[in-house]
């Protein structure tokens, strides 16, 4: 077992499983209405954590105060997202759920967030 975000190495070096990022998948899943992608973590084929009708959602979890999004994170759920959206029609946002420390935050594009304002204002009858 490699030492990471996923374990936590206790005072005699003994290696026990971080389960906090199982919970925040499961809180997105539940908050996105979405659901789990089997092998997520370990397979590429797999686009992001969990998928609902409108989102690919990549979760991450850290107790530390600060979590590093590098643009090749970034692109790599893009281009998965527009990869399903491709195979079976949907449009769907690629978002970051992150879990750092005790705030929970989420990350999409500028572009998806006009794109999820305009929707909503349509929605709701409002014109501006």
């Amino acid at each position: 077992m490699i030492i990471g975000e996923k374990c936590t190495v206790h005072k005699k070096g003994v290696e026990v499983p971080n389960e906090k990022w199982r919970e925040a998948e499961k809180k997105d899943t539940k908050l996105f209405h979405s659901s789990p992608q089997r092998g997520s973590g370990n397979q590429d084929h797999f686009p992001g954590d969990s998928v609902s009708d409108n989102f690919v959602i990549e979760t991450k979890q850290t107790e530390k105060k600060s979590y590093s999004l590098s643009v090749e994170k970034w692109q790599k759920l893009v281009e998965e997202t527009a990869l399903l959206n491709s195979k079976d029609n949907k449009l769907r946002v690629p978002i970051m759920s992150l879990h750092i420390s005790s705030q929970h935050l989420v990350v999409l594009s500028f572009e998806d967030f006009e794109y999820l304002r305009e929707k909503a204002w349509k929605y709701d009858g409002l014109v501006y």
